[in-house]
């Protein structure tokens, strides 16, 4: 079956914008090249350390509602229940990413966690204001994967591929 006219331009609009949101970093001082700049499978479906790294990002907003459920209702289950899905997101992520060098544990998970935040008020927002926050949260989610770039090969292995301005 053929696309219609508006499809194909829809489509046409996505892979401009796709392509302008990957080069935000760029902008900003940064620039990763390589094996993670690509965000699809061969087959056009996100890969599974993708699949881990939004499992991930999910995982810490659940830490953080139960915390504050168990605060709200002074029901200390709640506390346990935490512990036990941080249990799991620390699994997840030490499978996603290893035992990098530093703090880009800590910097992986914050900057997962902000990208997770950043697109709940996008969701809240109208159209430019909307779209500023996506685009702030998918730079966050590529700078995810240059942290674990970084964090799997070292610095210096990895330091002829990131450029700064």
């Amino acid at each position: 079956m053929k696309a219609s006219k508006s499809a194909r331009s829809s489509k046409g609009n996505e892979d401009r914008r796709r392509k302008t949101v990957s080069n935000n970093i760029s902008k900003k001082g940064m620039r990763v090249e390589g094996e993670n700049r690509r965000f699809s499978s061969s087959k056009g479906d996100v890969t599974k350390a993708q699949d881990l790294a939004l499992a991930v990002t999910n995982l810490i907003s659940l830490e953080e509602h139960l915390a504050f459920t168990a605060m709200k209702t002074g029901n200390g289950d709640f506390y346990e229940m935490a512990r036990a899905v941080r249990k799991i997101r620390i699994m997840c992520l030490r499978n996603l990413i290893g035992e990098p060098a530093g703090e880009l544990w800590c910097s992986s998970k914050h900057a997962l966690s902000a990208m997770m935040r950043l697109f709940e008020v996008a969701s809240k927002e109208e159209s430019a204001k909307c779209e500023e926050y996506m685009k702030a949260a998918f730079d966050l989610y590529q700078l995810f994967w240059l942290f674990k770039e970084i964090g799997n090969h070292g610095t210096k292995a990895k330091a002829a591929k990131i450029k700064a301005r």
